[in-house]
């Protein structure tokens, strides 16, 4: 039985690439101050790989934590194992039997089934390609001791965190074409969401959405209640101030419709919102304030898959949770006042003996590179290409796949 498909891999993404291809030291090496500037050439393919791999893993990872909030699964070797279902092919079971009673005497009721569904979900593809003298400048910078935090602004400028801001943190409009029209990775806006809010609730423009607007999968939102997430939503567009007992009624009701258990989620919303939930529970009457404690040896981080919440320190009374829900902000991040807060399980469901996320990215096939220059002999020249460019190209095909859709819930339509 493949390892590949039986074991999620929380982490699967370029950095891991780099490391089963024996290049991870030479990328951190790239990254790290070098005191001497080395010769660079086009067709140092080594060095491209190098310096975009680990560019991509913070635009991907560390800085976009939509995306890197979601663990990820290697789906990778699926298809060779004949007892494995393919890697986007799901079932779903719904409508259990209900307890029943019967009176003396009286015949025992008819046997109840539960209902199943198989879902078919895309395979979405999210791909960057990078001129090469970007990536010089890159390397110059590098070499010229730039530290990283600052080497991310740079990668922010030419990638402007696309997996975030155009894929899993996009809005979903009202009138789209749907989820079938869909080429890029999906987005969560469209995943957490049920029948009632396509029905009743409006986009971020205030438009109305239609039928088939937050259609996901092969599922019929409109007819398919079991793939409803809870969403706490206002038909009419307005919007409410978002108040501690707003957020603990949509906890508590979140906790108490679907399998989410409150010791195994995270709150995904954007910076804004983020910091009203800190202020929040400043204000709290129980009189616990929520400062965020500095140790010179610990930055006061919390990891949730490849994300990060809110870094800690000294004199700031940012929140990392919301009563004890860790808190991961997104600048990409829906928004109708304040930005939407999500609410995303981090546990797991067993399928056929193995454990797989409720909600995770899965990995179709081991992210693609390749270099494309113009002066390489070995690689063809400008007139073939028809252009004049030398670029660097990453190509990753997966897609979000929700295994469990009342696990997760969206909280929308709130302003400071």
């Amino acid at each position: 039985m493949s390892a590949n498909s039986q074991h999620f891999i929380s982490g699967f993404g370029p950095r891991e690439l780099l490391e089963q291809q024996g290049m991870l030291d030479r990328a951190i090496e790239a990254l790290s101050a070098v005191e001497q500037q080395a010769s660079y050439t086009t067709n140092d393919a080594a060095l491209v790989n190098d310096l975009f791999g680990a560019a991509l893993y913070v635009q991907s990872n560390l800085e976009a934590n939509g995306y890197g909030v979601l663990p990820k699964v290697d789906r990778s070797g699926a298809n060779i194992e004949a007892n494995q279902p393919l890697p986007l092919t799901f079932r779903a079971a719904h409508s259990p039997p209900a307890l029943q009673s019967t009176g003396e005497g009286a015949a025992l009721p008819d046997g109840r089934k539960y209902s199943t569904e198989e879902v078919s979900a895309d395979v979405k593809t999210s791909e960057a390609t990078i001129e090469q003298s970007h990536l010089q400048q890159v390397q110059a910078d590098i070499l010229d001791g730039v530290p990283w935090d600052e080497l991310t602004r740079v990668d922010e400028l030419f990638q402007e965190l696309a997996i975030d801001r155009d894929g899993v943190m996009a809005a979903v409009s009202a009138n789209n074409s749907g989820y079938a029209s869909r080429t890029k990775i999906t987005e969560l806006d469209r995943i957490i969401a049920s029948g009632g809010e396509e029905t009743n609730a409006q986009d971020t423009s205030d438009t109305a959405y239609s039928d088939g607007d937050l259609d996901i999968y092969d599922i019929d939102r409109s007819a398919a209640s079991w793939a409803d997430a809870f969403v706490d939503y206002t038909s009419d567009g307005s919007v409410r101030q978002l108040t501690e007992s707003l957020m603990d009624a949509f906890l508590a009701s979140f906790f108490d419709y679907g399998s989410a258990s409150r010791e195994n989620v995270v709150i995904l919303t954007g910076r804004n919102t983020a910091r009203v939930l800190s202020e929040l529970q400043s204000d709290s009457t129980d009189g616990v304030q929520a400062v965020v404690n500095y140790d010179a040896d610990d930055v006061g981080r919390d990891q949730i898959e490849d994300a990060q919440t809110v870094m800690g320190v000294p004199t700031m009374t940012n929140s990392r949770h919301y009563k004890g829900i860790p808190i991961v902000p997104s600048q990409h991040a829906p928004a109708d006042g304040l930005e939407r807060i999500y609410v995303i399980p981090t546990d797991t469901t067993s399928v056929g003996g193995a454990e797989v996320p409720r909600i995770g990215v899965e990995e179709v096939a081991t992210p693609h590179y390749e270099e494309l220059t113009g002066d390489n002999p070995e690689n063809a020249p400008y007139l073939s290409q028809g252009k004049k460019k030398n670029a660097a190209y990453y190509l990753q095909s997966h897609e979000v796949v929700c295994r469990d859709f009342s696990a997760t819930g969206k909280l929308r339509d709130i302003e400071e």
